[in-house]
């Protein structure tokens, strides 16, 4: 399958896999709050997406890895309990939509697994995650201008801290990377399923928090694309 293929059947499966988790718990009506304006959209697109997913998906599984030596299938699904009680607060406590941020944590995992490239047995750096989130960060800080001047400080430096989470969770990354590759412990590129799982999550925050009444449609149009391209990527293997 092509690096282009990889991203699309990931970031399908990714979105389809958890749209269908909101409607079996039966939360599809508004699990987050709705989209007011512009910038609040871009956080989550820009934002929050890439830096939950480097460092659920990346930094936090390393760490993870270096110190337990543990696959990273293995280290990803711990990792994804975090992210779920990473969110006790911002879902006060409710442990229903927990559980979903738990289960959501563990498809982006096997979704940055399986459509990984795994050509030799070295870890990579994503390259391509890390400079899609550095358009996004530049692009969403021009964003902040506006929101500046209709927003309080503690908005916004919420926005600045998920920037930053996501800029450090690259340079930790960096160098759990290199110890994990001096000791031969064997891994995987990262690319193009850390990507692809960055874009589903952005996505998914956007039509959640957006559009929450298509959020049925957008969950068959997303499973129609994976067995699209599930099915090219299989006449090109022939």
């Amino acid at each position: 399958m092509s690096y282009q293929g990889n991203i699309l059947r990931g970031m399908f499966f990714s979105l389809a896999s958890m749209f269908t988790i909101l409607i079996i718990a039966n939360l599809v009506s508004k699990p987050y709050a709705e989209v007011n304006d512009l910038n609040t959209a871009m956080f989550h697109l820009l934002i929050v997406g890439p830096s939950e997913e480097l460092t659920f998906r990346f930094f936090i599984p390393l760490a993870i890895i270096y110190f337990t030596g543990v696959h990273y299938i293995v280290a990803g699904i711990l990792s994804s309990v975090g992210f779920g009680l990473a969110h006790w607060w911002a879902y006060k406590q409710n442990t229903t939509l927990i559980t979903i941020a738990i289960l959501a944590g563990i498809v982006q995992t096997f979704t940055v697994y399986y459509f990984s490239r795994h050509d030799d047995e070295d870890w990579g750096m994503p390259i391509d995650a890390i400079g899609y989130y550095s358009i996004s960060v530049v692009v969403f800080l021009f964003s902040m201008i506006n929101y500046l001047y209709s927003n309080s400080i503690e908005s916004v430096l919420v926005y600045l801290i998920y920037a930053v989470t996501g800029i450090m969770a690259i340079v930790i990354g960096y160098f759990l990377i290199g110890f994990l590759n001096s000791r031969e412990v064997d891994g995987f590129s990262f690319t193009p399923g850390l990507l692809a799982a960055i874009l589903a999550h952005g996505l998914y925050n956007v039509i959640v928090s957006g559009v929450p009444s298509l959020i049925i449609p957008f969950t068959i149009l997303a499973w129609v694309g994976f067995l699209i391209s599930s099915c090219m990527a299989k006449k090109d293997e022939e």
